[in-house]
């Protein structure tokens, strides 16, 4: 093992990079060399080779999100030599329920418990989880092939899915590949179940050497009030900070606020009217913002056709509308625009750390999750009334 001492950094999706993680990254490179454990789909990104380019980036290795005894067997390999090859200071996590990131916890504990682990998380806070569950939960109800079925049999059909997935994907597959179970703080495949005593119990988020940040107060509190027993710390983030550097070095520009309005829609299927309500609101910001060019990007985790078929429904009768790529990287969005409108995306949050922006959370559309960012209505229009959407035009 080699003898200088680096960091690991696992970022989690690549969607989220250039809010959290790279911020994180960018103060780490001023006085520290990184190894980076990214999924492949970063391969795919535009802005990879500008990642993989970075000053201090010492090494990058690929890992993949694939459930099977074969893609366990070789994770636990890569992550093993890893941690063999390297001395590692301090080792950043993305959320660890993420197979991935628990397997990389769960090692670096085993191979390296001198190490310092810091876990984070890059999202809002999860007071909204059980609404998000149920919102999952309705799409592939939804989407559910048998529809003669009655709905009481279907929505059981899938909950008895989504848990047999979790038991196959962080028990049965971990305990025949690392020879133990994985105990992630929450299901990802339904965020209503947390696990965060048996996460404790395996020895994470305990003594010094395990630590989990959290970026603003209101989340922490709520978090408490979720994860019962689990101790998160307040930590501070740079977005503002260091923007400018990021973007002059990804974008190869400086940044330029453009009388530009950047809408982030989630959810699509949950509210008959939706194109409606969406038609009102864009018109609404059309006359009152005539000389703002609006940009629509959708959520890249959310595959939701219909919310696009609404929107390009909407491209053809109000001008000077453009539906940008999924990819597009959304802290470019945020950095150009004026003025930053969603629903309950994690956009409208990272938005509020920027003192020259509008920000507006919509909760409009009946959907479950839809007051999730009511909590920060002290930083950002909180619009639970559609009639109210004069709001936007006078603020």
């Amino acid at each position: 093992m080699s003898q200088k001492k680096y960091i690991l950094f696992n970022p989690g999706p690549v969607h989220h990079f250039f809010f959290i993680p790279i911020t994180l990254i960018w103060n780490l490179l001023k006085n520290n060399e990184l190894i980076l454990i990214l999924d492949e789909s970063y391969k795919d990104n535009l802005l990879f080779s500008k990642i993989e380019e970075l000053p201090g980036i010492k090494d990058i290795i690929f890992i993949q999100e694939r459930n099977s005894i074969q893609n366990y067997t070789k994770l636990k390999k890569i992550l093993s030599k890893i941690l063999s090859d390297y001395n590692f200071s301090e080792i950043y996590i993305h959320n660890p329920s993420y197979v991935s990131s628990y397997a990389l916890a769960l090692l670096s504990k085993k191979l390296q418990p001198s190490a310092k682990r810091t876990y984070f998380q890059v999202a809002r806070e999860v007071n909204s989880y059980p609404k998000e569950a149920e919102i999952k939960l309705n799409i592939l109800i939804e989407n559910f092939k048998y529809k003669f079925l009655p709905y009481f049999f279907i929505k059981n059909i899938i909950k008895f899915k989504v848990n047999f997935k979790f038991i196959i994907v962080f028990k049965f597959l971990p305990l025949l590949t690392f020879g133990d179970t994985f105990a992630p703080w929450s299901n990802p495949y339904y965020p209503k179940k947390s696990y965060i005593k048996s996460f404790i119990r395996k020895g994470f988020c305990l003594g010094n050497q395990d630590q989990t940040i959290f970026y603003d107060k209101k989340v922490i509190d709520y978090m408490h009030d979720f994860f019962y027993d689990a101790k998160f710390n307040l930590s501070k983030v740079s977005l503002e900070s260091y923007h400018n550097e990021i973007y002059s070095y990804f974008f190869e520009d400086s940044p330029s606020i453009r009388p530009t309005i950047s809408i982030f829609p989630t959810w699509g299927v949950f509210k008959e009217n939706l194109d409606e309500d969406w038609l009102k609101i864009i018109q609404q910001l059309r006359e009152s913002y005539p000389n703002h060019r609006i940009q629509i990007k959708f959520h890249p985790g959310v595959q939701d056709k219909y919310i696009e078929e609404i929107f390009i429904k909407i491209s053809k009768k109000v001008s000077d509308i453009k539906i940008l790529s999924r990819n597009t990287p959304a802290f470019k969005m945020l950095i150009d625009s004026s003025i930053i409108i969603g629903d309950t995306t994690t956009v409208l949050w990272f938005a509020t750390f920027y003192k020259n922006k509008k920000v507006f959370s919509l909760d409009v559309f009946n959907f479950f999750d839809g007051d999730c960012l009511k909590l920060y209505s002290d930083k950002l229009y909180y619009i639970n009334d559609i009639s109210k959407l004069s709001l936007i035009n006078d603020s």
